[in-house]
């Protein structure tokens, strides 16, 4: 998929041009999936406010995605489609590095963080079975999202409550998927 197609999918998913400031969220300040936090790294400044999020451009907000989410963690790499969509996906909702993570997790390579050669090769012959691999995408993003919610719970409690259970409740759900 070309970078331009999957910036395509992650505007559209991202509400693209709605800015938001909700203190909840705790990225802060976003417009299309950017927050204040990426807008300043790009820039280099720290001076940098919600006004300047509020006004970031589409074509800044493009040049962002492709360096920031796409070349620089090597997805531009991954030769399908659809697992190119997931990790990019993963890696603005997520962080990048947890998206790179999730790849190595699912192929059961050592979790390193780089998609090296290791990894490429792995996904390639992943990809002979591609339905068992987007099951395992799945399944590890989603672990990842229920232990992030873990936060803040003490270890302890998460073996002695429903929290316990939280993987195998995904796993049987993830079995369902086509």
């Amino acid at each position: 998929m070309t970078n331009d197609a999957l910036i395509d999918l992650v505007l559209v998913r991202e509400g693209w041009p709605k800015f938001t400031n909700d203190p909840a969220d705790h990225g802060g300040p976003t417009k299309g999936g950017i927050t204040l936090a990426d807008l300043q790294e790009w820039f280099g400044s720290t001076e940098l406010t919600a006004a300047h999020v509020e006004a970031l451009d589409e074509p800044t907000a493009r040049a962002i995605y492709t360096k920031r989410y796409i070349t620089d963690w090597h997805f531009d790499l991954v030769g399908d489609d659809w697992v190119q969509d997931f990790l990019v996906d993963t890696g603005v909702l997520q962080g990048q590095e947890n998206a790179v993570h999730v790849l190595q997790g699912a192929l059961s390579v050592p979790v390193d963080g780089d998609i090296g050669p290791v990894t490429l090769a792995s996904l390639t012959l992943a990809l002979r079975q591609p339905r068992r691999l987007r099951k395992a995408l799945i399944r590890e993003r989603m672990h990842r999202l229920l232990d992030a919610m873990c936060v803040g719970v003490p270890k302890e409690m998460r073996q002695t409550t429903n929290l316990k259970w939280r993987h195998g409740w995904w796993n049987r759900v993830a079995d369902f998927l086509d």
